[in-house]
């Protein structure tokens, strides 16, 4: 069995977030404290300024 090539699925589906969500929404709200923690003093091992998957 051969492997398909193509674009990868973090291309196909690029969103642009801030665009979508309200400015009333409780999501701001989560993402503006999980920025605020150091994930490293938590435990977190690959932490990525910028959030992210990396």
């Amino acid at each position: 069995m051969s492997h398909r090539e193509g674009n990868s699925r973090e291309e196909l589906i690029r969103l642009n977030l801030e665009a979508q969500l309200s400015r009333a929404n409780p999501v701001r709200l989560i993402d503006t404290y999980v920025d605020s923690l150091d994930l490293e003093e938590l435990g977190f091992s690959h932490v990525v300024q910028g959030g992210g998957p990396g």
